[in-house]
């Protein structure tokens, strides 16, 4: 508990780099998900936390060296809506879900997907979401 003010850092959050999972690519504008510690491209699992959007494209690094992708999480961003599982405008405001590192879907889907962020609008753009 304080007893007096104190000096305090601050940072935008605007963007963040995290390393690469070994033996993983990301392409510039996908889904980016933490799976232990390391980046990866959204997938359908369940337990994986999504933290943003890549804004470079990042390859395989080679054996024995390590990789980082560049993320931005500020803002809204648009994504493909599921064919299977689709997001409407009664949506808005409400949890999304990751099939893959572009698309999105309403639903869980019986608990085997993370959460994406929360629907912003949807558009014939795609599924627009902000990051939690």
């Amino acid at each position: 508990m304080l007893t007096r003010g104190r000096l305090y850092e601050r940072r935008a959050g605007e963007r963040i780099t995290l390393p690469l999972a070994p033996q993983t690519g990301i392409y510039k504008g996908a889904l980016v998900m933490v799976e232990g510690n390391t980046a990866v491209p959204g997938k359908t699992a369940k337990g994986l936390v999504c933290v943003g959007i890549a804004e470079n494209s990042v390859y395989p690094a080679a054996p024995g060296q390590t990789a980082s992708v560049d993320i931005r999480r500020d803002g809204w961003f648009p994504f493909a809506n599921s064919a299977d599982d689709p997001i409407s405008r009664a949506d808005i405001g409400r949890d999304c879900f990751v099939v893959d590192d572009t698309t999105l879907a309403k639903t869980h889907g019986g608990n085997t997907r993370s959460v994406a962020g929360i629907v912003r609008d949807v558009d014939a753009t795609g599924v627009w979401i902000s990051f939690k």
